[in-house]
């Protein structure tokens, strides 16, 4: 039986030639060895899998949690809370205009004093409104 060896040598020959290539020097064959190791730590690095982020304590969130508790619990009726005062800052200014219509003699201090209460409940609801913005933002994030 006669077998075909022709291709067996071809390929042969050529990784001799190669090896032959690379051991031809000291020089060449350093460079070789290192770009070898170069290329399988790439290829290493290529296909490995990517490192975890890293887990939140769970203990140090539920504990932030939990310290914001208060908040969350008042700000839920904050902006019923600041309704009921912008209307009440309405009211007081509704007051002020009624005793600017009548003929009291202390009329012009009452109203001086309503005016100034009803500014500073506005104030106050804005101040709030802005309080409530900022805490509900704290804790969606």
């Amino acid at each position: 039986m006669q077998h075909r060896t022709e291709p067996f040598e071809a390929a042969f020959a050529y990784v001799r030639g190669k090896i032959d290539t690379i051991t031809n020097s000291w020089t060449s064959l350093i460079g070789s060895i290192t770009i070898a190791l170069l290329s399988a730590m790439a290829i290493k690095s290529l296909f490995s899998p990517v490192a975890p982020l890293p887990v939140p304590d769970l203990v140090k969130v539920a504990g932030l949690a939990k310290a914001f508790e208060p908040l969350i619990f008042y700000s839920e009726n904050g902006i019923q809370q600041i309704g009921d005062l912008q209307a009440t800052g309405v009211a007081v200014w509704d007051l002020g205009e009624s005793v600017r219509s009548t003929n009291m003699t202390s009329a012009p201090i009452i109203v001086k004093e309503l005016d100034d209460l009803s500014e500073s409940l506005k104030t106050l609801a804005i101040e709030l409104t802005k309080f409530f913005a900022n805490v509900d933002g704290d804790v969606d994030g």
